[in-house]
């Protein structure tokens, strides 16, 4: 068998590739240690490579504490919560592993992200006008700082970075605020040539990238954010011009204004009501033949491409069509949305999960055709939350005064966001 195994920034994840790397080899696997890199960047590995299995280590979005790990197949696809729950119950009944005589074999990547940019290079269909596009990046401390300049210079960008330094006390900072922040972006500008840039309007647009390079959020040269919705209903009407016929599938977190404009265009589309994770929408995908899937918190996957949400792939993307369509970027990026309001609130340990859920089912019956309300938990943080989409001002009023009044009952905080 042969496993390829990548990392991001954190401190950890060394420590954890070498000992990866030990077991396996003992087990008879060859190991191929592709080193920092993006998560899609496995995915492409292992299809590359014909590996058995693919693992990125990282925290993905997560703060610098957490890491985890993302398992992909052979064909590069992440594993289901199926598979994975019954690979766990296997490793649990498992009395001894069998080692063969024969050990594995260690094989160190040191230009795997080369071969990875250049595969990337060719879904690009920028022009000589690519050079006059000036895109600010913060990469978040994460494995965007080890693939980007590399991927400008292929692109025939001038790479802008903004706190362009390896510091895991600060991974998925930025990109956290970003992703549910509708607020201004506070850019600290530095190109790569150390020079800086303080007009406002100096970019055409900005962006941040997660921890793994899986997600990206956009926004437009005054730092506002763009949904990614928007992006969603871009890349659908693209393709649409261009004669295909544009599938997505949709998180149920989606903006409703962009399902109405979807129907509008007689794009077809369909919604995973139940899950908030990327693997849901990427295999209900392959269920359904769709081309398109994504979320609105930076998950964008190009079915036709690869098998899994790519920052460096959607920013190759929007800048095709950028280059080639600006007046679609803009109209799309002016559409608006239904507004939303957000908030976050502390919980404890043995917060009655049930009990809030009953909570926000009232403010959901109260709010009936008039918007709606979402609930995210990340138990990592120990925070849930709370979205709210309506237009009426006094409705919204009425459901932020009765959540407070539960939030005070149960003795919780709100989180500053």
């Amino acid at each position: 068998m042969n496993f390829v195994i990548g990392k991001d920034t954190r401190e950890n994840t060394g420590e954890l590739e070498r000992t990866f790397a030990q077991v396996f080899k003992s087990l008879g696997v060859n190991v191929f240690l592709l080193g920092t890199t993006s998560t899609a960047a496995v995915s492409f590995a292992t299809r590359a490579y014909k590996a058995t299995c693919g693992i990125m280590i990282t925290g993905s979005s997560k703060p610098k504490d957490f890491v985890g790990f993302k398992i992909f197949n052979g064909n590069g696809l992440k594993i289901s919560d199926e598979q994975l729950s019954a690979i766990e119950f296997k490793f649990k009944n498992l009395s001894t592993i069998n080692l063969k005589q024969k050990e594995g074999k260690v094989y160190y990547k040191p230009y795997f992200n080369f071969e990875y940019i250049n595969f990337l290079k060719q879904f690009s269909l920028i022009d000589k006008k690519a050079n006059s596009i000036k895109i600010l990046a913060d990469l978040s401390c994460g494995s965007g700082e080890e693939l980007y300049e590399e991927f400008c210079m292929a692109l025939g960008l001038k790479p802008f970075i903004a706190h362009g330094s390896f510091d895991c006390d600060k991974i998925n900072q930025t990109f956290t605020r970003s992703v549910l922040s509708s607020k201004t972006s506070n850019f600290k500008t530095q190109d790569s040539f150390g020079q800086r840039k303080n007009n406002k309007n100096f970019f055409d647009f900005k962006i941040v990238f997660d921890g793994d390079c899986d997600k990206i959020v956009f926004f437009d040269s005054n730092g506002n954010k763009i949904a990614n919705e928007k992006l969603l209903l871009l890349f659908a009407l693209n393709e649409k011009q261009q004669g295909k016929k544009p599938y997505l599938i949709l998180g149920p977190m989606t903006n409703s204004k962009l399902f109405e404009k979807l129907k509008q265009e007689n794009i077809e589309f369909g919604i995973v009501q139940d899950s908030l994770t990327q693997k849901k929408l990427i295999h209900t995908a392959l269920e359904t033949g769709a081309n398109i899937c994504g979320d609105n918190f930076g998950n964008i996957v190009f079915m036709n491409n690869a098998l899994t949400s790519d920052a460096f792939l959607t920013l190759i993307k929007f800048l095709n069509i950028f280059t080639q369509n600006r007046d679609l970027v803009l109209k799309v990026i002016e559409m608006p949305l239904a507004k939303r309001f957000e908030k976050k609130i502390k919980i404890y340990h043995k917060f009655d999960m049930k009990k809030f859920e009953e909570v926000i089912n009232l403010c959901e019956f109260s709010l009936i055709d008039k918007g709606k309300i979402f609930i995210r938990q990340n138990k990592f943080l120990n925070e849930i939350e709370i979205i709210l989409e309506t237009e009426d001002e006094s409705l919204k009023e009425e459901i932020f005064s009765f959540l407070e009044s539960f939030i005070k009952k149960e003795k919780l905080n709100w989180v500053k966001i």
